[in-house]
């Protein structure tokens, strides 16, 4: 009888996993609309007053897109000090946030979404 003998190495996952993206979490407000908030991206304080937008949590995370001041946002969630938002860049998109969604899902479009520094954002509402 032959005895075949596998090693196998396990490796413990990171607890944030930077390559992959933070789902920005939409609804579950009992009647309310899906994020309960809305901002506006601060003036100043940036270079090139723009924030940068990511994938997740942290600036460890993929670069999605930038922001410029004046821009406004839904804010949806929050993790430590950075806010999960959506956003849209073409006039007047409905992003389909501003109604309620009886359980929270992951948002899928079809405006963009990521994550940005608490203190970009200035809430104007909600």
């Amino acid at each position: 009888m032959l005895l075949l003998i596998l090693s196998v190495q396990i490796y413990a996952s990171p607890i944030a996993d930077e390559s992959i993206s933070v789902p920005v979490i939409v609804g579950g407000h009992d009647g309310m609309d899906a994020c309960l908030s809305l901002g506006v991206v601060r003036q100043g304080g940036f270079v090139g007053d723009y924030v940068d937008v990511r994938a997740g949590p942290s600036s460890k995370y993929e670069h999605v897109t930038q922001l410029v001041s004046g821009s406004y946002v839904w804010v949806c969630n929050t993790q430590d000090l950075w806010l999960a938002i959506v956003f849209s860049t073409a006039p007047k998109m409905d992003c389909w946030i501003s109604q309620p969604i009886n359980h929270e899902q992951a948002y899928a479009g079809p405006c963009q979404f990521g994550w940005v520094p608490e203190s970009a954002i200035e809430i104007i509402a909600g």
